[in-house]
């Protein structure tokens, strides 16, 4: 049975404010400060954990009412390690196939633009304290440039309304809406992470 979720974003607008990102089996709510939100409904229709040395990676795909699909990632680093490079040149690692753009950034929130000869993705990253990103990606334009403009400019409450009352998108394959390469390769060659100062664990 296909429950229902509610993605709730509560935008910030302070320089300083980390997102409070959580998932459950039915549920991807991510929340700052302030009280401006964004709402969709949808189900949970894929999720999967990748391990690799010092780093943990859990995907999930979301089916949304409004038709989109969204893909969530939560990268997680090991104790005494951190990644080691600026957000353009992570993404530019973990999404191989893609020309990556900054767009803009607000504190610890990023806004990218990443293309090849096949697609546009517009991706939202959250990086915390370069020991956690989490990925939000799947977004039309229209919505995109709705949540950056709620984001950066601080405008009113979006509502993403289904598409018809009762209508829900089927996906055949969820796992090809997850467009990162995450790999051992990204480790040992990439060098995308990099040992803590042992004085942090003293």
């Amino acid at each position: 049975m296909n429950k229902i979720i509610l993605i709730s974003l509560m935008v910030f607008l302070s320089s300083c404010t980390s997102p409070n990102v959580n998932v459950n089996n039915y549920t991807l709510s991510i929340a700052f400060e302030n009280k401006r939100t964004i709402n969709a409904y949808g189900s949970k229709s894929f999720q999967r954990q990748i391990d690799l040395s010092n780093i943990k990676i859990y995907q999930y795909v979301y089916t949304m009412d409004n038709g989109l699909i969204i893909t969530y990632e939560d990268a997680i680093v090991a104790a005494k390690y951190k990644l080691n490079y600026g957000m353009s040149k992570i993404i530019d690692i973990i999404f191989t196939d893609y020309n990556v753009k900054k767009i803009n950034y607000n504190g610890n929130t990023y806004f990218f633009k990443l293309t090849n000869y096949h697609e546009t993705l517009y991706l939202i990253v959250s990086n915390i304290k370069y020991k956690r990103l989490k990925l939000i990606y799947g977004f039309n334009r229209k919505t995109f440039e709705s949540l950056y403009n709620a984001i950066i400019n601080g405008n009113d409450n979006i509502i993403l309304k289904k598409l018809t009352k009762n209508k829900r998108v089927l996906v055949a394959n969820p796992v090809s809406y997850i467009n990162s390469s995450w790999n051992q390769k990204n480790i040992t060659l990439d060098r995308i992470l990099t040992k803590t100062s042992p004085s942090l664990y003293k």
